[in-house]
């Protein structure tokens, strides 16, 4: 596989972890602003629609599920662990004398628990790691990370909270 398809997919997944930031920061927002003028405008409608949801939401919220736990101790991935190293040499603080990266090296960290090569790619961008030749089943599980963030994105703009950040008017 070529390094420039890597590169395109890399940058893709960066760029999409920017818009899901934004994306985020916004529904939260326009959220909080929907919420206070239902609060306002229709108290009688507020208490039910709010109230009721957070209950559905704590009968239904439990914890993690035998097969996240399952997924989170699967093999991980040769080119994730090569990453990881790299990212570690130039980030660990016993190994830079310094702090300064420690945010980056606990990021990194993170990602090779839970097997994210896309995050170990973006982090590795950023740090002006030298690129190696992915294998396929990289390539695969990059091309899965950009589709699955994708669709988190998607989720997130047909939510009631987009709908009234891109709404016209109150009504």
């Amino acid at each position: 596989m070529s390094s420039i398809k890597v590169k395109k997919l890399t940058l893709q997944y960066s760029y999409l972890l920017l818009e899901k930031q934004e994306v985020d920061e916004i529904c939260l927002e326009s959220d909080k602003e929907m919420r206070q003028m239902m609060r306002e405008k229709y108290p009688d409608e507020y208490k039910e629609i709010f109230e009721r949801r957070t209950t559905e939401h704590n009968l239904t919220n439990t914890d993690e599920s035998s097969e996240e736990i399952e997924t989170s101790k699967s093999k991980k991935n040769k080119d994730a662990k090569k990453l990881y190293r790299k990212i570690a040499d130039k980030t660990h603080p016993d190994k830079t004398g310094s702090d300064n990266r420690a945010d980056l090296f606990s990021k990194a960290s993170l990602a090779y628990q839970e097997n994210d090569l896309a995050t170990l790619l973006d982090l590795a961008g950023s740090l002006n790691i030298e690129l190696t030749e992915l294998s396929p089943e990289s390539i695969q599980i990059l091309e899965n990370n950009v589709i699955s963030l994708s669709k988190e994105i998607n989720t997130q703009k047909s939510t009631t909270a987009w709908a009234f950040h891109v709404a016209k008017t109150d009504e």
